[in-house]
Parts: structure tokens; sequence; C-alpha cells
């Protein structure tokens, strides 16, 4: 998407999201538990569509459903700053492809420890989950065979798939057994999130593995990066916004919440690229 496109007119980006999800829902996998493949397409479309509405920067503030009553508090209106509100992004909406990817590995790692948190889960890795990383991919193979007896003597043809990429960023080896990907809400990252849960769906039905696409983490909050930044004097706050768009598939945004009327007049992405170098810093000192 554009910039041009995003400064005209807001809304634009929604309605474009919409389409994008709209045409791209027949990549969903097959569901592994029942229902129909059609339905489920629909439901990803109509749920991405409404992910969509916090783009819109006339909405006023989202409720604050996070966990920051136990960290660091979110920004509060500061004397000649203004009444703070918050808006929500994909990462590359506003930020340049290296530092889009150095959030997604914020993003996975920031949801990962809050999907432990959540289900109130140890997680031990290879013992009760699979966190993936791309060195680690082995230790997916070992998970799955320990857990999975009649996976012996296949553990090579296993490890070969599993090192092609087709692995979820998370798997639950403990009861409910599921699996969930990764992916930013963005015209890219919706499609490519169905195209890869086609492909976990393929594995699992290879080796008659018993996962499903995961519904029991589904977060109603924000994830806080953990301190503030500054910009013009005034406090922002920088969240991940994680939302189970569809059973398996995790999307996330950038939340900024803060005064955006020290701006003055102008658009949501003018805005947003005037504190693009501090998010940037802020997204690379959370790792």
């Amino acid at each position: 998407m554009s910039a041009t496109t995003m400064t005209g007119n807001p809304l634009g980006m929604i309605l474009a999201l919409g389409a994008a999800v709209v045409a791209s829902a027949a990549l969903a996998p097959r569901p592994t538990r029942g229902g129909d493949s059609a339905s489920a397409a629909e439901e990803l479309g109509r749920r991405l569509r409404e992910l969509g509405r916090p783009i819109d920067p006339v909405v006023p503030p989202m409720p604050d459903r996070s966990p920051r009553a136990e960290g660091e508090p979110a920004p509060r209106k500061r004397d000649g700053c203004g009444d703070p509100r918050t808006i929500c992004v994909a990462p590359g909406t506003i930020l340049g492809s290296d530092v889009a990817g150095t959030w997604g590995n914020v993003a996975e790692d920031l949801i990962q420890k809050d999907f432990c948190r959540v289900l109130n889960r140890d997680c031990v890795e290879g013992v009760d989950v699979y966190f993936d990383e791309s060195e680690r991919a082995d230790l997916l193979t070992l998970g799955l065979v320990r857990h999975n007896p009649h996976l012996h003597g296949r553990e090579t043809e296993l490890r070969k798939r599993v090192r092609s990429q087709s692995r979820p960023d998370i798997v639950s080896f403990a009861p409910p057994r599921e699996y969930y990907e990764i992916k930013p809400l963005s015209l890219s990252g919706v499609p490519a999130g169905g195209g890869k849960l086609t492909q976990i769906a393929g594995l699992m039905a290879d080796f008659r593995l018993p996962y499903g696409p995961g519904t029991a983490y589904n977060p109603k909050h924000t994830i806080p990066l953990g301190r503030s930044i500054t910009v013009s004097g005034c406090p922002f706050q920088v969240d991940l916004k994680p939302t189970l768009a569809t059973p398996g598939l995790l999307v996330y945004q950038i939340c900024i919440t803060g005064p955006w009327g020290v701006f003055g007049q102008g658009s949501v992405i003018v805005n947003l690229a005037r504190i693009h170098k501090t998010i940037a810093e802020t997204i690379k000192g959370a790792r």
C-alpha cells in the first residue's frame, strides 16, 4: 500500500485490506476439526475486515485491555500535550523493510511469552511447547517424535519436511494440541499466513499428527514494550496488538498511544513518519 493511498483516504487501507482478505481467503487451510472450508474462508474475511477498523484515525481510543497494570502504565495526559489516543497499523506501513523485519522477530518473541502467561504454561521447549526459529528446526522434529511414537522410523523424512519451512511459530504438545502461525495484519502478511497454514495442515495430515489450528490463545489485550518514548516532550506508548484472526492464525499491529494533537494538522501517515526513527529505536531496544 502506498503512502499516497493512506494520506488521501485512511479508510482506503481498511477497504483494501478487506478486499485483499476476501481474495486470499481461498488460501485458508481446510479445517482439521470438522467444518466447511468455504465457511472458514468467509469467517477469515469477516474477522480480518473487522480487525482493520482501528486503523481509521477518526475512531475514539481503543479500550485499555492490556496487562499494563502489571508493568508500566500507559501514557497519561501531560500539560501542553493534549489527550492521548491510540492508532494501530501494520509495521510495514510506517517502517522500512529492515526495521519491519526486526519487529517481526520482536512480535513473535512477545507473543510467545504472552502465550505462556495467558495459558499459565511452563513452556519447556521440546517438552510441552515448540517456538519456531530457523536454527531450532530440529527441536520440532524431536518434540513431535517424542509425543507421537508412530513417527519412529520416519525421523529423516520428518526432519527434511520441517526444515523446508512447514513449521508453525507455536506448537503446543500438551493438550489442547494445536499450532499457531504469526503474521502482521497487512496486505502481504494475511495471505502469507493463509498459505503457511495450508502447508502446516499438509504436514499434519501427511504424518498423521493430532495437532489442529489453535484457538486456546485468543488475546484481547495489547502487549507493552515496557517503556514509553518521548516525542516533542510528550509521552507515547508503543505496544503490540495480537489478535486471533482465525483458528491457527495470529495477526499483529503496532499500536501507538499518545497525544497526536502535538503534531498539529496532518494525515496519520505523515504523523507516523515523523516518529519513525524513535519507534525504530524502541523496537530494536526491545530485543
